[in-house]
């Protein structure tokens, strides 16, 4: 099967789980036998044309102006014209075209018209969780978002919890299919050497809750002086979270450190005492299932999707972040009892071992089928 595959970002270029997810699926799909290429703006795309198989289709695209206002409006309007340009000029009869989010949607509107073909649409993140859960009728992510769900021949989502907002918000009333983000197994054997630091991963952004992750720690490193946050990630409050820490009189232990590699990263989980994700709206959240790849504790929000696969107490423990009692009382549960690190730990590490991307890609594939057909 041919497929084209519309994306944002590719590894190296990673800000969240997208670009994750859209390089192993299109790696597997190509495993499977399938031909596939993918379009990535080209300051997202890597230097190489091919990956792993995958044929990346590098598109140029420039903002007039630098607002975001300006940038939205590029995406929507200016974008999937080169996009499909980039297609079309490929000179290649593709089976099925495969948007993910919604700065790919009226691309694949073009591309599904031009070679009457399936359009699939695979939702990672919705635009209400994006604005912190306060929806704007008139934002016109929104409506790209809806026009996507109305012309796509088959939705997805990476939560079954994503697939109800969805339904509810759009007012959809056929079914939505969940293919939940798979992970790597480790090819190694995880060695951990705990050090004295809480981490964290993510974008620097509202929907994160970084800050209720600080005023939790902040009795704490008054009883562990020793004791740190290592916040991974970069986003636009960067500079109101460090000023923050400034505030709280903690700026020593706190270290903020931007877009790290993934080389670097592996080192991170592998000396964290724990991960806490205090994610206030959360798709999913790839980043649970990374750290517990490397044995590595994990206290996760319950208001992430990943929380479909868990259970509180044996491979995670599960917290409201804005309730800070709550989410320092299980902080202090791992500081104080190595025994439930390594158990929980372990158990989060064998949960990874059965969740393979060959098996996302594998349901996938078959979805594509299912429509290819018909």
């Amino acid at each position: 099967m041919k497929i084209c595959m519309l994306g944002w970002e590719f590894p190296p270029k990673i800000s969240g789980g997208l670009a994750r997810h859209c390089y192993a699926l299109a790696r597997e799909l190509v495993l499977l036998g399938n031909d596939v290429y993918i379009t990535i703006p080209r300051k997202n795309a890597p230097k190489e044309n091919e990956v792993d198989g995958i044929k990346i289709v590098k598109v140029d695209y420039k903002f007039e102006k630098k607002t975001y206002t300006d940038e939205v409006n590029t995406i929507i309007y200016k974008y999937p014209k080169n996009v499909f340009n980039c297609i079309k000029n490929l000179g290649v009869k593709f089976d099925i075209v495969h948007a993910h989010d919604w700065m790919n949607v009226n691309a694949a509107i073009k591309i599904k018209k031009f070679f009457n073909i399936p359009f699939v649409l695979t939702i990672h993140s919705s635009e209400l969780d994006r604005s912190g859960g306060v929806l704007l009728k008139k934002s016109r992510v929104l409506k790209v978002e809806g026009i996507g769900i109305k012309n796509a021949d088959l939705v997805i989502t990476v939560s079954k919890h994503m697939a109800e907002q969805i339904k509810n918000v759009f007012k959809v009333k056929r079914d939505i299919q969940v293919v939940y983000n798979g992970i790597d197994p480790a090819k190694e054997d995880i060695v951990r050497k705990e050090k004295d630091y809480v981490l964290f991963v993510g974008r620097l952004t509202e929907q994160k809750g970084v800050e209720y992750l600080i005023y939790a720690l902040l009795p704490i490193f008054k009883k562990y002086k020793k004791l740190k946050l290592y916040v991974v990630g970069k986003g636009h409050l960067k500079k109101s979270l460090e000023k923050l820490t400034e505030l709280l009189g903690i700026k020593r232990n706190v270290k903020f450190l931007g877009f790290v590699s993934d080389e670097k990263l592996v080192e991170y989980y592998k000396g964290a005492k724990l991960l806490a994700m205090p994610s206030l709206y959360e798709p999913f959240g790839i980043v649970a299932l990374e750290a517990m790849k490397y044995k590595v504790p994990t206290i996760i929000s319950k208001r992430a999707g990943v929380v479909e696969m868990l259970k509180d107490g044996e491979n995670t423990i599960l917290v409201d972040p804005m309730n800070t009692n709550e989410f320092r009382d299980a902080i202090y549960r791992y500081l104080k009892d190595e025994g439930l690190r390594k158990r929980i730990g372990m158990n989060g590490y064998m949960l990874t071992n059965e969740i393979s991307w060959k098996e996302i890609a594998l349901k996938t594939f078959n979805l594509y089928k299912s429509l290819v057909s018909t």
